[in-house]
């Protein structure tokens, strides 16, 4: 769940190959149990705990007030409490402090009586001045107090005050008996201060939170709140010597095998490096909590240093040139240009750099500089800029499935630079097109030449591309709405040409000719090859596609000559008018099949006579 694992692979040959499994919270198994009436999941793998907060659990806040401006009889006044636990989402909140009364010295009755007391009947009212003090002068607003009519004693406890209930406070006049009561305000609950710990029923961790119950001491009820998670205690064992310093690289541990990180295998940072171009330093401390500590063996990684990149060496000199980073081109050793003792060196993406006699910036030769870093003390190429392409730019639009380009021919170096546009790709716009002639039923793109057949169909598995094509297909009365694609049967097969008339030689080439095609989708003459061998009534016609290339149909047809001129051809015709006569099929005429005489073939044919399918003929 929380730490890496690995897998040994093995081949038939007998290499073996490790690979990294990643930790995943998908490996938890939890367990419930109950605990004070509270539901609390344990993974039993890593001890992982989840706490399912009920009504009325809430967080402890250890409230410190950080400032306050009092009340007083003209103004509010405003606390401002910060809660000490860190991570709190109520961290810092305001709370307004009520106004203080009006308070008058003047006697009683002496003030501007506006309606007079009777003795123990009515109460009287006057206005008086205020004689508190805000900001060092006397506040003086005239205000209005009450004259009570009764000479009241000064109260007994009628209800005393609970945690939750209010109380009451019974008042006697000493003239008339006359009673009145007051309320007393409910006294909260009583849970000690905040430094008082509550009792733990489930512990809180370095990274999860716990639960915890406290109890009033006056009335004993008991509320249950969540305790802040932990946070690794990283102080206690930090000068330990099971503390290590080792390189990390994405988050993980470099290791001299290659392998996951386990404890022992990581590459540890020498004494006296602080900083690394290429790694991040980080220590592996173990967590001061102990067992509250969930990562495993209580070792947590703390990255002190984040990789600086190169840095040159003080006082170094940056040799400066003009090269090309290329690996693919072999260069001569006449034009490398030689720096001192390297014999080559790398770039950051570790591709040769070569260096180039007579070489300016352009948009092929980058303007580089070699350093020696002081961390790695290594010649490091530092690339500074090349110019950009320039030339005649054609912006390429997105096409259904490509996103659009600009195609620039440079006219520095003579290549032609294809880059890349934010142009996303525009998706196809299907339609189903029926079957004709001679093509079949088929789903096409009205904006490029994309055609899918039933198979094809059946394998898309984009989501929405999947949902677009159900309802163009539903649309066309090819799929029901509640079937899926996967149900789709195939699509009619190309229905063939149905000829009618006759064949219309072509004057220059009697190998060509034209027949009309009655059907919907055709209505016009189509080409064909004509094949007839000198003299004989029967021959081929053989359709011809758009770029006069023979198609695999091919039909019967009869062939009538001249009485006078036996080398004369006066027609040509199917040998079944008004449907496909492929060659192989049935080659009658709808019926008697004479042409001009007794044309019996094994059995009687005369016209007129009987000519069915299946019977002498």
């Amino acid at each position: 769940c929380l730490v890496d694992g690995e897998g040994i692979f093995k081949c038939e040959c007998g290499e073996e190959e490790t690979s990294v499994i990643p930790a995943s919270a998908e490996y938890h198994s939890y367990i419930e149990q109950i605990v004070n009436s509270v539901k609390v999941k344990v993974c039993t793998i890593c001890n992982d705990t989840k706490i399912e907060a009920e009504e009325g659990v809430t967080h402890i806040h250890k409230y410190k007030v950080i400032s306050e401006t009092d009340s007083t009889c003209q103004e509010e006044g405003l606390r401002t409490k910060e809660c000490q636990n860190p991570g709190c989402d109520e961290r810092i909140i305001e709370e307004k402090i009520a106004k203080k009364p009006h308070v008058s010295t003047t006697k009683t009755g002496e003030g501007y009586v506006i309606s007079a007391a009777t003795k123990c009947g009515s109460d009287g009212l006057e206005l008086v001045y205020c004689t508190n003090m805000v900001d060092g002068k006397v506040c003086n607003e005239r205000f209005e107090r009450v004259i009570s009519a009764h000479n009241y004693d000064e109260g007994i406890v009628a209800t005393k005050a609970t945690c939750t209930e209010k109380g009451s406070m019974k008042f006697t006049c000493k003239d008339c008996g006359a009673t009145k009561s007051d309320d007393i305000d409910a006294l909260g609950h009583d849970f000690g201060t905040t430094e008082e710990e509550p009792f733990e029923l489930v512990p809180a961790t370095c990274d999860k939170a716990g639960l915890a119950e406290k109890v009033c001491k006056r009335c004993k009820y008991e509320e249950k709140v969540t305790l802040q998670a932990l946070g690794h205690d990283l102080e206690t064992n930090l000068n330990a010597d099971t503390t290590k310093t080792v390189y990390v690289e994405n988050g993980k541990v470099v290791t001299k095998d290659k392998k996951a990180y386990n404890g022992t295998n990581a590459v540890e940072v020498p004494n006296g490096e602080t900083s690394n171009c290429k790694y991040d330093i980080a220590k592996i401390i173990v967590c001061g909590n102990g067992s509250l500590c969930n990562e495993k063996d209580g070792k947590v990684m703390n990255i002190t240093k984040k990789a600086t990149g190169h840095v040159a060496k003080a006082g170094t000199e940056i040799r400066i040139g003009i090269a090309t980073i290329d690996t693919t081109d072999i260069i001569d050793s006449e034009g490398v240009y030689d720096y001192s003792s390297y014999d080559y060196v790398r770039d950051e993406n570790d591709d040769e750099v070569v260096f180039e006699k007579n070489a300016v910036v352009d948009c092929c030769h980058e303007k580089v500089k070699i350093i020696d870093c002081k961390y790695c003390d290594e010649a490091i190429v530092v690339v500074e800029g090349r110019k950009a392409h320039s030339g005649n730019v054609k912006a390429i639009p997105a096409s259904c499935t490509d996103y659009g380009y600009t195609q620039t021919s440079c006219k520095t170096c003579n290549k032609v630079v294809i880059e890349k546009t934010t142009e996303k790709p525009t998706g196809h716009n299907y339609t189903f097109v029926k079957e004709t002639c001679t093509e079949p039923a088929h789903v096409k793109c009205t904006k490029c030449t994309t055609k899918l057949d039933a198979d094809a169909v059946r394998a898309i598995t984009d989501e929405k591309e999947a949902k677009d094509l159900k309802s163009i297909l539903v649309k066309a009365g090819i799929l029901e709405s509640d079937e899926e694609l996967s149900s789709l049967a195939s699509f009619e097969g190309a229905t063939g040409h149905k000829f009618v008339g006759t064949v219309v030689l072509d004057e220059t080439d009697k190998t060509k000719g034209t027949i009309y095609c009655e059907n919907k989708c055709c209505k016009k003459l189509i080409t064909v090859k004509v094949t007839i061998a000198d003299g004989a009534t029967t021959g081929t016609i053989t359709v011809l596609n758009e770029q006069g290339v023979e198609t695999d149909k091919t039909y019967n047809v009869v062939v009538t000559y001249d009485v006078k001129d036996a080398t004369k051809i006066v027609s040509i015709t199917l040998a079944t008018q008004g449907g496909d006569n492929t060659q192989g099929g049935d080659n009658t005429q709808g019926g008697d099949n004479t042409q001009g005489g007794d044309n019996t073939q094994g059995g009687d044919n005369t016209q007129g006579g009987d000519n069915t399918q299946g019977g002498d003929n």
